[in-house]
């Protein structure tokens, strides 16, 4: 409820307007929302922004680190030749592991072979360096904010 309350305040009092730039429409929306949330409750108490600094405020928390990031888990054996097939592709890893049962973790960029010790990184280095020649080209296309952001 308290979306829509927001979005018709706002869209009302934009109808009329002409925007020719995302940005311009942007700043238009920001003004409104401040004027929204300072703007005191009919039958209560106060405004949105005084009860978000009483009730919420307190309860937020930092944003971990690391983005989150989408993986799968497989299980697999590591053969003689020191490779591991995951979705039809071989793997090489340390040869250490052979004849281990190993638990694979597929994230989006890169492959993890994790036995009970220590995870076993990727051929390249450490797994960021060994993602970041093919992740560049797809931040790149996503534009270059971006490509500013997940790469600087």
């Amino acid at each position: 409820m308290g979306v829509q309350v927001v979005e018709r305040w706002i869209l009302a009092r934009l109808r009329r307007r002409t925007f020719f730039m995302r940005a311009e429409l942007n700043a238009a929306i920001a003004e409104l929302l401040v004027a929204l949330n300072e703007r005191p409750f009919q039958k209560l108490p106060g405004s949105r922004r005084s009860l978000f600094e009483q009730l919420d405020r307190s309860a937020l928390t930092a944003l971990p680190a690391a983005p989150y990031e989408y993986a799968e888990w497989r299980h697999a054996k590591l053969g003689i030749d020191y490779h591991i097939e995951v979705d039809k592709r071989g793997h090489s890893v340390p040869h250490g592991l052979v004849g281990e049962p190993e638990s694979v973790r597929l994230p989006r960029l890169r492959l993890n072979v994790a036995p009970g010790g220590p995870r076993a990184r990727p051929k390249g280095g450490t797994p960021s360096v060994a993602a970041e020649g093919r992740r560049e080209p797809f931040l790149a296309a996503l534009g270059p904010a971006t490509a500013r952001a997940k790469m600087g």
